[in-house]
């Protein structure tokens, strides 16, 4: 299950455009979106691939209207008209393709998670060199029994 969040950047969607989709799509997303922790909406690996289709379709340059039209002869059995979006999901979920396309996305975002971690890490240790340069350049102090503390003061105070 991925978050909105998660999720945006991998469709170029803005959140609030996701949302729309979600909802405007509803019945075809019916039992793949669901709520989480914090009120967070959560979409499972069907519901992806439904967007994904979705996706696909507006590339294709159609409006809504037709995305639906679409979707609905999508999930259409041929021989009884039941929906059959379960069984197409699955049948999608499993092909390599789909597969190939989800391992990207994750090596994509495993690769994103650790050059922000790198940049995080570059960051500390800039910051604790500023802390030790500030901590050394303390003036020496008025009294023998000063600590740290009192020292710290005094340089932010300009004494």
């Amino acid at each position: 299950m991925q978050t909105i969040k998660e999720l945006s950047p991998y469709f170029g969607w803005t959140e609030p455009q996701l949302r729309i989709r979600l909802e405007r799509f509803n019945p075809f997303l019916d039992g793949h979106v669901s709520k989480g922790g914090h009120n967070r909406l959560l979409v499972s690996p069907n519901g992806v691939a439904i967007l994904q289709r979705i996706r696909q379709l507006e590339t294709e340059g159609k409006d809504f209207g037709q995305i639906e039209f679409t979707l609905k002869t999508d999930f259409q059995s041929p021989k009884s008209g039941e929906n059959t979006a379960h069984s197409q999901i699955k049948q999608e979920s499993s092909d390599p393709l789909f597969v190939k396309v989800a391992m990207e996305e994750k090596e994509r975002l495993i690769t994103q998670l650790e050059s922000r971690i790198n940049d995080q890490k570059q960051q500390i240790d800039f910051l604790q060199g500023i802390l030790n340069s500030k901590v050394l350049q303390l003036p020496a102090p008025k009294e023998e029994k000063a600590g740290r503390w009192f020292r710290f003061k005094q340089l932010i105070a300009g004494k």
